[in-house]
């Protein structure tokens, strides 16, 4: 039984043509680099948030704004950023999203189910 295995698209799918069925394959590399791209573009705002607030304040720029503000702008770059790796963690699927020139995860069609909270 021959295995046709051709090229389709720039996203890195290949089709599997064997006994008239036709099935759609990834390269390893390409799961790889579109989930490495889809890290880096979830991740670095949120933590570039973080990382200039805490640096700022370092600096002495946050002096005239009280410390609740502060406070405030960090758990709100931190909530961001688990909300993102949550996203990232729960993809189960390789759907595809084009962003920039720049081939992603579509984060709000890969994912699987939320965890269920665990009890105390």
């Amino acid at each position: 039984m021959a295995v046709d295995l051709v090229l389709s698209d720039a996203d890195g799918v290949l089709t599997s043509e064997t006994a008239g069925a036709t099935h759609e394959l990834v390269h390893p590399d390409t799961v790889v680099q579109v989930l490495a791209t889809t890290i880096a573009d979830q991740l670095t705002q949120p933590l570039t948030v973080l990382m200039a607030t805490l640096e700022l304040w370092r600096m002495g720029h946050y002096a005239d704004e009280p410390p609740t503000a502060i406070q405030e702008r960090l758990e709100q770059a931190a909530a961001d950023l688990a909300r993102r790796v949550e996203l990232v963690a729960r993809a189960r699927h390789y759907t595809l999203h084009h962003k920039a020139g720049f081939v992603l995860l579509d984060l709000q069609q890969a994912g699987g189910p939320a965890e269920a909270p665990t009890p105390a």
